[in-house]
């Protein structure tokens, strides 16, 4: 017994010393920088233990604002946390390989091989492969399936009782989800028509069981989580999931001609060493992903966990920007009117098509859009774990750092956005205004090589939606701007019902 004691305590001052000596050489690369509250051993865990999710989101927006960028923090005793907001150094940090690889939270995704999550070697293969699926060609391709769709919730809409409030995200998040599912399989899943309602219900719980994990530190050991109630409803949301994507593939697999596929791509191969400009079908995701699983190149769980992480971000971007956009809209009658008028500048009359050069040319809208996004990001930050030492401006981030960046902190700058950052002014986005900012300073859908491969299909999926509701719709708002309130919940949601009301606007072609 006695020497189990001595041993033990041996163990515990060679484990203090092994502790003390690698915090000096982390320090000692940081430099002299602040570092949020903290303890001994836990580090800066104590400053959200015990809180919900509006809790922990008042507790980041008070540190963020009460300790000079950049700082620091513990959890635990070795691993460090970083926070950047300088537009400079989050520019050097994400362009470097180093910094390729996401945290250990990104795991609770249960999504290991999608472009979100995957280990960096396996995102380069898959960018590659799916790059093609995000090009203006294909974008041109969609837009008459998004007309469809939108037109679709919009006379639903209209079924409605006058001068009821409407919760837009209930309309939306079947429309996007819908938009989304067409782009990304070509397959239609009638959301709209009431089907596949398990699937629609398993996503959302799936998010939301994911953000509870991350809030509460002890189901991050496996085992505990195991133990607790959310692994059941885990298990149920990824069945029900996985038995959807299943489906769509094993239907879209009966359909891809392998042969044909092979024939294309050499016709492409050929006019390219040609330097010639050949017409080419549209490289829809499910049927990039069919051509390198069907030859072996990437496997079936490539596949499903690519369409998972498509579908899921896809329709949860799009749905919440809209429901903001047309938020902001309602609750700021004169730039719903000037976005009235630049539309009605478009399209003069009936005869006018709804294609993509058209809604390419409605530059104030995507101001709004824009300025929507800086207050009020779908991704309020990002994070990457270093696995070499990254030399920024002034100090060096050690290897095994965890990196977050507060988009919606950088977003709200004075230096880069005015004397008044908090007040929703599309102005921001005057081309003038735009190039006087670091190109860091404003990135709603990250920067650097691990950005979104889908900012432009969000962006414009969310024009073609909030267009053609300004075409048909008057939208007026009993709520606030200063009332608005917002949590971090893996994305950021405005917790006030999003409320609005609904006016047909039957004299949009009439007063031009």
């Amino acid at each position: 017994m006695i020497v189990a004691l001595i041993l033990l305590g041996i163990a515990i001052v060679a484990a203090t010393i092994y502790v003390q000596v690698k915090k000096r050489k982390i320090l000692k690369l940081i430099g002299p920088l602040e570092h949020f509250p903290q303890w001994p051993i836990i580090g800066g865990v104590q400053n959200f233990m015990g809180k919900d999710v509006a809790g922990i989101t008042a507790t980041i927006d008070h540190l963020l604002t009460s300790v000079k960028l950049p700082a620091y923090t513990w959890v635990g005793p070795l691993k460090l946390i970083m926070v950047l907001d300088d537009p400079e150094d989050v520019e050097i940090l994400l362009s470097d390989p180093a910094a390729l690889y996401k945290p250990y939270v990104y795991k609770f995704f249960k999504n290991d091989r999608g472009l979100i999550t995957s280990e960096p070697h396996i995102w380069k293969t898959h960018r590659k492969i799916l790059s093609p699926s995000f090009s203006i060609n294909v974008m041109k391709h969609l837009l008459p399936m998004f007309n469809t769709k939108i037109n679709r919730m919009i006379n639903n809409m209209k079924q409605l009782d006058d001068g009821v409030d409407v919760n837009l995200l209930d309309h939306l998040y079947m429309c996007t989800l819908d938009m989304i599912s067409a782009s990304a399989t070509d397959v239609d899943i009638d959301l709209h028509d009431g089907k596949n309602c398990e699937y629609v219900q398993a996503v959302i719980a799936g998010a939301d069981l994911v953000a509870t994990r991350i809030i509460n530190v002890p189901y991050h050991i496996e085992w505990i989580y195991r133990l607790s109630k959310l692994y059941e409803v885990e298990k149920r949301s990824l069945k029900a999931v996985n038995e959807f994507l299943d489906r769509v593939i094993k239907l879209k697999r009966t359909m891809f001609d392998e042969v044909a596929d092979a024939e294309e791509e050499r016709r492409e191969e050929l006019a390219k060493l040609n330097n010639e400009e050949i017409e080419t079908k549209p490289k829809i995701i499910i049927n990039q992903l069919f051509r390198y699983w069907t030859r072996g190149k990437i496997e079936f769980q490539d596949v499903r966990d690519e369409l998972d992480v498509m579908i899921y971000t896809g329709s949860d971007t799009s749905t919440h920007l809209t429901s903001y956009t047309l938020l902001m809209l309602a609750i700021h009658p004169e730039i719903q009117q000037k976005v009235v008028e630049e539309l009605q500048s478009v399209f003069v009359d009936e005869t006018v098509p709804f294609d993509y050069d058209s809604v390419k040319q409605l530059t104030y809208l995507e101001m709004v859009i824009k300025e929507t996004l800086r207050l009020y990001p779908v991704i309020p930050y990002i994070a990457r774990e270093v696995k070499n030492d990254v030399k920024l401006r002034s100090f060096t981030v050690p290897s095994g750092t965890i990196i977050a960046v507060p988009i919606r902190h950088m977003n709200r700058n004075p230096v880069a956005f005015g004397p008044n950052p908090d007040l929703f002014n599309p102005d921001n986005f005057l081309p003038e205004r735009v190039a006087k900012r670091h190109p860091y300073q404003y990135m709603p859908f990250s920067c650097g090589p691990r950005n979104c491969i889908g900012m432009t299909y969000a962006l414009y999926s969310v024009k073609a939606i909030v267009a053609m509701m300004m075409m048909n719709f008057r939208i007026s708002t009993r709520l606030k701007f200063k009332d608005i309130k917002v949590v971090y919940n893996i994305t950021l949601r405005i917790t006030n019902e999003n409320l609005v009301n609904l006016k047909p606007r039957e004299d949009f072609f009439k007063n031009q």
